[in-house]
């Protein structure tokens, strides 16, 4: 029994074998030996091989591929579930390769959007710089003009105000009772009349006058020309320093009468100064005129003291006064008077000084 089912299995196991490529003709090759040459033998061509035969030799390379075509169709056969396997594995590298398609030009696609919306950003951004800036330029022009149109209108309504605005100044003079020595070293008068007007076409407000009488003036002659005509307000400060040095100077001579030579000198107005001539309250209305007398404080001197020279002796004042429009600052009007022969005149150069 064991050696039927050995044989058994041997046949089987020889019909499954595969058949080995060129077998056949290599047996048939390997049977035939090559003859050997006796040691007499003359030497053959090819060393007593036979000669190359061409045509043999492709004939047994057709049948040997023959039989290899044979045995890779008898071997190629798969089952159905490695077909099955191979398709799907077709077929998943197929969805791959179409997935990795799919996700390239997707990729590509939104590379060119996203650089389109960056080029598109910038053009917009580009324009809303320049949009910006235009407006800005714009918005500065429109400043420039609104500004403009202000100064204009200030200007304007400065040009208004100096137009319709009070302007009030001295223009008339007269000496009353004037006279002077022989030898033209004092004179004397009763008072000095001045007349103010306002020549602007809006009221004067608040009017204020105030006057100053100096002397020693010299180098100061009628009809030649003066170097320095004084100022009200210097004269008023050297006045009142002049005034405070006389004090203190009869304070030190009299120190046990030090407070009453203060009260007695606190009454006095400091050499003529008459700061309340006309209080601040008086208005005078367009074309109208506002008269005052000065009467005189005793007679003057018309040479110095000390050397002889003659001088010149001065009336100076100042008007102040408001115009009617809010928020303009007080305006100033300065006069000057000379004295000449037999009266007071007008100083050179018109004698008002207005604001």
């Amino acid at each position: 029994m064991i050696e039927e089912r050995s044989s058994d299995q041997a046949q089987k196991s020889d019909e499954q074998s595969p058949p080995v490529i060129g077998q056949s003709k290599a047996s048939e090759c390997a049977a035939s030996p090559l003859p050997v040459p006796a040691e007499n033998t003359p030497s053959l061509p090819n060393n007593g091989r036979p000669a190359y035969n061409s045509e043999k030799t492709d004939n047994y390379a057709k049948e040997a591929l023959q039989e290899f075509s044979a045995g890779v169709s008898e071997d190629s056969s798969m089952k159905p579930y490695e077909k099955r396997m191979f398709w799907m594995t077709v077929v998943g590298i197929a969805v791959g390769i179409l997935t990795a398609v799919f996700f390239c030009s997707q990729l590509l696609e939104m590379r060119t959007q996203t650089a389109l919306i960056v080029q598109q950003s910038q053009i917009e951004n580009a324009g809303a710089s320049h949009r910006t800036a235009e407006t800005f330029r714009q918005l500065n022009i429109a400043q420039k003009q609104a500004q403009a149109a202000q100064d204009s209108l200030a200007t304007i309504r400065e040009q208004m105000r100096l137009d319709q605005r009070a302007w009030v100044g001295l223009v008339h003079t007269e000496t009353m009772g004037g006279k002077q020595s022989e030898d033209r070293s004092t004179f004397s008068y009763d008072y000095v009349r001045v007349s103010f007007r306002n020549s602007g076409k809006t009221p004067a407000l608040n009017v204020s006058v105030q006057r100053i009488m100096t002397g020693g003036k010299a180098g100061i002659m009628i009809g030649g020309k003066p170097e320095k005509i004084p100022d009200f307000d210097e004269e008023v400060m050297a006045t009142e320093r002049f005034h405070q040095q006389m004090t203190a100077e009869l304070i030190r001579e009299n120190p046990k009468d030090a407070e009453q030579i203060r009260k007695a000198r606190r009454g006095v107005s400091p050499t003529g100064v008459l700061s309340a001539l006309s209080p601040a309250g008086r208005a005078i209305a367009p074309t109208a005129e506002l008269v005052f007398d000065w009467h005189a404080l005793g007679p003057g001197s018309l040479r110095d003291s000390k050397t002889g020279v003659p001088t010149t002796t001065y009336l100076l004042g100042k008007v102040t006064y408001n115009d009617i429009f809010p928020g303009t600052k007080r305006h100033t009007t300065k006069f000057c008077l000379m004295w000449h022969e037999t009266g007071f005149i007008m100083c050179p150069g018109g004698g008002n000084w207005m604001d």
